[in-house]
């Protein structure tokens, strides 16, 4: 890296060396969409915690978007081609409902708070111009 004139540290202060290139690799990885299996193997590792623990940095992880992509749905009902049997637990005998009501409720608030969270890092993380 000398060689090639790259600084030891860079500006904000983060060593550069083999381990942050390992670092962004298995980073570029994630977000490309690589499974985490595939991922592990093309940084042959042995274990996919570090893989994934290790030398991914969750703080460049498109989490916002990936939740964004997430498909539409309704939060009480099931499309009519999607029932669920009684014995779910639903209370529901025609099977309409995907889950009890109060949890799709506990479920849609805790995606309103992670996105919320998304969009603080989304803006923290962004350098001035």
């Amino acid at each position: 890296m000398k060689a090639a004139g790259i600084p030891k540290r860079d500006e904000r202060g983060r060593t550069i060396d083999v381990h942050a290139m390992r670092t962004t690799f298995g980073t570029r990885l994630s977000t490309s969409g690589t499974a985490p299996r595939t991922a592990q193997a093309a940084m042959r590792h042995s274990d996919i915690k570090l893989t994934m623990n290790t030398y991914t940095d969750p703080k460049l992880l498109e989490v916002r978007q990936a939740v964004e992509r997430l498909p539409a749905f309704a939060p009480n009902r099931a499309e009519p081609h999607q029932p669920v049997p009684e014995s779910a637990g639903t209370g529901d005998p025609k099977g309409q409902f995907l889950a009890i009501p109060d949890t799709m409720r506990a479920m849609t608030a805790r995606l309103s708070e992670e996105r919320a969270q998304c969009e603080t890092l989304e803006v923290s993380t962004k350098k001035p111009q």
